[in-house]
This record gives C-alpha cells, sequence and structure tokens, in this order.
C-alpha cells in the first residue's frame, strides 16, 4: 500500500490545481489512514490543504487543515512551524465566507493565530492584515482602518503574503472605505500584469466589476 500511497502522491505533485489534484490526494489519505505512519497522513493533508485553497475548494481545506493543526505537535511529520502557520493563515483568511462559522469562533481562531506567530518568532503583518480583512467583512470600517494602519505599520517578514496579493489588499481596503479612485489607481500594476501570483489579478478583477459597473 505504500507503494500505491507514492505514486498517489506523485500523480498529484505533477498536476495543475483543481479537482483532479485533490481527489488523488484524497486517495492517498485513504490509504495513509488505513494502512501506513502518522507522517504520511499528515503529509498527504498538509499537500491536501494547499492544493483544495489554491483550487477554490475551501471546505476541502478546511477539513484537513484542522486535522493537522490538532496532531501537530505529535512531531512525527517533519515540518516546520512555517508551513503550519502559513496554511492556518490562508485558513483565516477565507473562514469567514463559511456562515455556519460563528463570529466568536472566527475571532478566537484569529487569536490563536497570533499566538502561533508570536510563539515562531514572527511579527504580526499577516495578522493585522487578516483582521483588516475581518473587520471589512463585518462593515466596520473604523476597526478596518485601524488594522490597516497596523499592517502598513509593520514590516513585512517570511509571514508576509507575495507582493501581487498586499497590494490587491490595499486594493480590496480603499475600495472598502469608498474611495474608488484611489483603489484603481493602486491596482494598475496588477490590472497591466505587472504584478501577478496564482490568484492575483484574478480575484482583482472580480473586486473591481462592480465599483466599474456602477461607473458605467
Amino acid at each position: 500500500m505504500e507503494k500505491r500511497y507514492q505514486e498517489l502522491m506523485n500523480e498529484a505533485y505533477a498536476l495543475p490545481y483543481g479537482d483532479s489534484k485533490i481527489a488523488l490526494l484524497e486517495e492517498a489519505i485513504r490509504i495513509a489512514d488505513t494502512h501506513l505512519t502518522f507522517e504520511k497522513q499528515y503529509s498527504a493533508r498538509m499537500e491536501l490543504t494547499d492544493a483544495a485553497v489554491m483550487s477554490g475548494r475551501i471546505e476541502k481545506g478546511v477539513v484537513s487543515f484542522a486535522w493537522c493543526l490538532a496532531n501537530y505537535e505529535r512531531g512525527e511529520h517533519g515540518y516546520s512551524d512555517y508551513l503550519i502557520i502559513w496554511h492556518y493563515k490562508w485558513i483565516c483568511g477565507n473562514i469567514k465566507e463559511f456562515p455556519e462559522v460563528s463570529t466568536a469562533k472566527i475571532e478566537e481562531m484569529l487569536a490563536d493565530y497570533r499566538q502561533w506567530l508570536q510563539k515562531a518568532g514572527y511579527n504580526l503583518r499577516s495578522y493585522y492584515k487578516l483582521q483588516r480583512s475581518w473587520a471589512e467583512h463585518r462593515g466596520d470600517k473604523e476597526q478596518a482602518r485601524y488594522y490597516y494602519k497596523k499592517w502598513q505599520e509593520t514590516e513585512d517578514d517570511i509571514m508576509t503574503d507575495c507582493e501581487a496579493c498586499e497590494v490587491n489588499g490595499e486594493v480590496n481596503y480603499w475600495l472598502n472605505q469608498g474611495q474608488f479612485n484611489k483603489a484603481y489607481e493602486i491596482a494598475k500594476p496588477l490590472i497591466d500584469g505587472d504584478l501577478t501570483c496564482h490568484s492575483v489579478p484574478q480575484v482583482t478583477y472580480g473586486e473591481l466589476l462592480l465599483p466599474l459597473l456602477e461607473r458605467g
């Protein structure tokens, strides 16, 4: 069964993000859970979290990540704090899209994410960015302004998103503050293709479509 597990993992590595990649990793998890070690159970779920988030299947990523987070401290997996915290950032950034998750639970997760950052010696720039997004989601412009300022004042570190995602975060902030012209100006390097990543500028287009429509 270990050979089949490795074949599935290798096939998944070779595929682009999408449902086929996810399906292979889910099968690898089933084999690992039944026949193999904790390390392989953990590794397959870490890969699934990555694939699910990048494929827009956040609901699958939440489940695999929750398992990894709950079992991380067993320490039989060979992964660093960096990866589990990076995945935690992804989940915290997307969990607000699930209406069944309460405000109290989301705030508990954000507080826990902050503790993970501090324990590992990272700064709070990524935490402030998440809090700014959460405030915007709730419609709390005052809190969003507060966390935007904290986010911008805090230096980059290895937990900071890529430059394209950081700029997209600024675009999102100014749109939510009702300042379309400023948002559009900031978005120009993304629209022109000078800054790109896996999700940008696609998400930027989505954020700009309605305000552009409203302006004809």
